[in-house]
């Protein structure tokens, strides 16, 4: 009854007499529409972006050159991708001495890289009577892998001494004698003595248990070599398998523990028969040495493909995927014999394609 007196009333506002009953209904539709929310929140992160693919190495070299010679520098590039990354490799002579001899038109330096996709070269020596190198060079113009090894002592004092390449090539797995079988194909030019082609190609394969080495002795040849392979049994043929172990903290074949020999046969009964079928194919190489007599060995890698994909990559610029993980440079300069003589400076660009 008192709230109806109430309303009745009139009120005083700015010397206007309002009736009580419209004045609290303003301040109804007043607070029925108030401003609602825009924005429940705002949330900011970091975010911390790494470089795809990092280069390890200065952007130019000096070379100290010599006239009908080359040099190299070697360097490292990786690819932090869990996939491939698209890259493009340009080697150049940035500058060239001045003379005051009469000279002609013409090249004095040459340059060209090797990119070892997941690869890098290797030499081994266990004996001071061995000695063995890997390096890069420019043979007849082309960009190519030097791998040398000689040994001095009798057979029966032999270690081992080689030189090569390895290649990272986890993932891969050995087919069966029903499917398309694990090919390798090295290019090279060999010399020395008896040694017309490279000395072993390898591949380190690990099944549930155990990790194997299969060692095959290529074919002769003037140029040129492959190899096939297929899962199933290992107790005939060329190739040789042995256990090995330390297969994880493997940088060179020399790397690896020899364990038990799996055919042919050398005079004793071969373990076996073994089959790798399914086997995971952790790394891939070829070398050239000896541990068995006094020798001196020398080939020149110009190309290796494993099961149809070319490891080796060279040019002066060229494209390439660039696997992931750590891949070797080897830039190398290449003097006329009758070059200006002086500093050469040469730079090697890792871009995108």
């Amino acid at each position: 009854m008192n709230l109806k007196k109430a309303l009745k009333h009139d009120v005083q506002v700015a010397g206007k007499t309002i009736p009580t009953m419209i004045l609290v209904g303003l301040f109804l539709v007043g607070g029925g529409s108030a401003a609602l929310l825009t924005n429940f929140g705002t949330v900011s992160r970091t975010a911390d972006v790494d470089q795809a693919v990092t280069f390890d190495g200065p952007e130019t070299f000096e070379f100290s050159a010599v006239g009908g010679q080359s040099d190299y520098q070697t360097s490292t590039v990786t690819n932090h991708l869990n996939s491939s990354a698209p890259v493009r490799v340009i080697s150049s002579v940035k500058n060239t001495p001045s003379t005051d001899k009469e000279t002609t038109s013409g090249t004095s330096l040459e340059t060209s890289s090797i990119l070892l996709k997941n690869g890098k070269t290797y030499s081994v020596v266990n004996d001071d009577a061995g000695e063995s190198s890997a390096s890069f060079v420019m043979v007849d113009g082309t960009p190519a892998v030097r791998a040398t090894a000689s040994y001095e002592k009798e057979p029966d004092q032999a270690g081992e001494v080689s030189a090569g390449l390895f290649f990272n090539a986890s993932g891969t797995l050995m087919n069966s004698s029903t499917q398309t079988p694990t090919t390798f194909t090295v290019d090279y030019q060999g010399s020395g003595q008896n040694v017309q082609k490279p000395d072993w190609i390898y591949a380190v394969v690990s099944t549930s248990d155990q990790d194997y080495m299969i060692l095959d002795p290529t074919v002769e040849a003037d140029s040129g070599a492959q190899v096939s392979w297929s899962g199933d049994g290992f107790t005939n043929g060329d190739a040789v398998v042995y256990e090995v172990s330390e297969v994880d903290s493997a940088q060179t074949k020399g790397d690896f523990q020899f364990g038990t020999r799996y055919g042919p046969s050398d005079g004793t009964d071969p373990v076996g028969p073994l089959n790798l079928h399914g086997a995971e194919i952790r790394y891939v190489g070829v070398g050239t040495g000896t541990n068995y007599d006094q020798s001196s060995h020398e080939i020149y890698y110009t190309g290796f493909q494993f099961n149809g994909e070319q490891l080796i990559k060279s040019g002066s610029d060229f494209n390439a995927d660039l696997p992931s993980g750590e891949s070797q440079i080897g830039t190398v300069a290449d003097a006329n014999l009758a070059a200006v003589p002086g500093d050469y400076t040469v730079g090697l660009n890792v871009t995108t394609q």
